[in-house]
């Protein structure tokens, strides 16, 4: 008979549960199985275990007695009655390396996982001790997997930020003083956001055709396919924070297209163009640095690090733009001896560098990545991609999952699982979206005192500096606890340090390369403030 409410079930060796027609531990001895699944458990440094549902607790004890220091033990219970069962039990453990929380969603164990400390972590597990994961199966393998990539997807930013978070945090301050905080204005037209795949090109004529009434947004390596085709987008998306972001821009002076550019962006690049910059901000890394901004008045567009330009894109025109959505060249895949779109800058590189040494042929970057075959947007079609570009396609089908009013201009390239239009559907929905008459809706303006930010930071950076030299020429050996304090504030300084996290580290060589970059960037401010 299944049992609405969990039962305890004496069995003369320990108590076991009966619950929606399952006996989840043993009937005969109930913690025989868990205790030796805890026994025979490889247990590793610098883990986060995940533990599904531990009910009695039977064999996490043990568990606790062999997991390594640098490792932690979550039970996790999605269930609500059981969780009542096991708070109630007596038999719930308290272990500094050790906790039992209720949920059962992605946001509620990343707010766990980074409120134990992500940085702890170098990996996740899961450690199955009972039955009570097979009731809720589903639920626990989702959040299994999210565990992993949270944690993968941590380490990998933060080899990022040790390699560009001090270039990123140098560009924020040389551009906030180009920052307004409004957005563009479509004037209620629809959005088309442009990749440089080579599905571009097959639909340049519709654009072309239908460009009086399209709002044509091009990501950055799209631009040059454009204005060859004599079409002059809207706006220009760029996100690169290196130099190379300038040959996108090649012969580009005379164009008054506007450009949205991420906070991070190469400060020449939001430089070039005869029309309005805009700013969104890629949120890359908890740091102050970010609450002062705001504190000041910064209101940008937030995105998170989705690590691709045109991904980055489409998720901006969600968040600006309410009309519809119409997509082109987001292939993320290559066509044989062709990988971008007619006369973008890697197409063009590649016709420059061709000689009897390097053929058109010798697409070599491509050949030495993994690449992998896939089922294309049509059925029984077939797209070659790589690891990378395929990755970046599922994290954009994921984030239209939930939209309706994102379209597909082209057949070609990674399936996105979003409607297709053909040219006729797209003038019918042109022409019913100009009969609505919508109200277009104004675009609030704020007010940004970059002056008075850069200045703050600027007193900031000297009060760390001032603590530094009064440290040196005391010839104490311990580092004052007020220095500690003030790193703390300005935490962007070693953003990029590889020393082990937390930061900052009270060690004497990690102070002196912490002072040491509060002194440059000190220097920059100045030269800013001083223009």
């Amino acid at each position: 008979m299944s049992s609405e409410l969990p039962l305890t079930v004496d069995t003369g060796r320990g108590f076991s549960i009966n619950y929606k027609g399952q006996s989840l531990y043993s009937r005969y001895n109930p913690s025989k199985t868990p205790e030796r699944i805890a026994l025979n458990q490889e247990l590793d440094e610098d883990t986060l275990y995940l533990l599904p549902s531990p009910l009695l607790m039977y064999g996490v004890d043990i568990l606790l007695t062999r997991l390594p220091e640098s490792s932690f033990l979550l039970g996790i219970e999605c269930d609500q009655e059981l969780m009542k069962l096991s708070m109630s039990s007596g038999s719930l453990k308290s272990h500094s390396r050790f906790e039992l929380v209720r949920l059962d969603t992605r946001e509620q164990l990343k707010t766990m996982i980074d409120r134990l400390g992500s940085w702890r972590f170098r990996r996740s597990k899961a450690i199955f001790l009972n039955s009570g994961y097979n009731l809720n199966k589903d639920i626990y393998d989702t959040l299994i997997n999210f565990a992993a990539l949270h944690l993968n997807t941590f380490w990998k930013n933060r080899l990022t930020l040790n390699k560009l978070g001090a270039l990123w945090i140098r560009n924020i301050f040389q551009n906030l003083e180009l920052v307004q905080s409004d957005l563009p204005d479509n004037s209620g037209k629809m959005i088309v956001v442009c990749g440089a795949g080579p599905s571009l090109d097959s639909t340049i004529n519709i654009i072309r055709e239908h460009r009086n009434h399209l709002y044509l947004i091009a990501v950055d390596t799209a631009l040059s396919t454009l204005l060859d085709a004599h079409i002059e987008p809207d706006l220009v998306f760029a996100l690169e924070a290196q130099f190379y972001n300038l040959g996108d821009f090649h012969n580009t002076g005379s164009s008054s297209f506007e450009l949205l550019a991420d906070l991070t962006s190469y400060p020449a690049v939001c430089r070039l163009n005869n029309g309005r910059v805009y700013f969104t901000f890629t949120d890359f890394a908890e740091t102050i640095l970010i609450n002062r901004l705001k504190e000041f008045g910064l209101s940008l567009i937030e995105i998170p690090p989705l690590g691709s330009v045109g991904v980055a894109a489409v998720y901006s025109a969600l968040t600006i733009f309410s009309e519809p959505i119409f997509l082109t060249g987001l292939d993320f895949s290559y066509i044989p001896g062709k990988s971008h779109s007619k006369g973008s800058p890697f197409i063009k590189s590649i016709l420059r560098s061709n000689d009897r040494l390097h053929p058109l042929t010798n697409n070599s970057g491509i050949r030495r990545r993994n690449i992998i075959k896939l089922q294309g947007k049509i059925p029984e079609t077939e797209i070659t991609t790589d690891s990378i570009l395929s990755g970046y396609g599922r994290l954009l089908s994921e984030l239209l999952r939930d939209s309706n009013r994102v379209f597909d201009l082209s057949r070609e390239g990674f399936p996105l699982n979003i409607p297709f239009v053909d040219e006729k559907e797209l003038s019918e929905i042109i022409s019913s979206q100009e009969n609505t008459g919508a109200e277009i809706p104004c675009k609030t303006i704020h007010t940004f005192d970059s002056r008075g930010f850069l200045e703050n930071e600027q007193n900031l950076l000297s009060f760390v500096i001032s603590l530094w030299d009064k440290f040196i020429q005391s010839n104490n050996s311990e580092i004052p606890q007020e220095l500690m304090n003030a790193l703390v504030q300005v935490d962007y300084i070693y953003i990029d340090f590889p020393d082990k996290l937390p930061h900052p580290v009270n060690d004497l060589s990690f102070v002196s390369r912490a002072v040491k970059k509060a002194r440059e960037y000190s220097g920059l401010i100045e030269r800013i403030l001083k223009n």
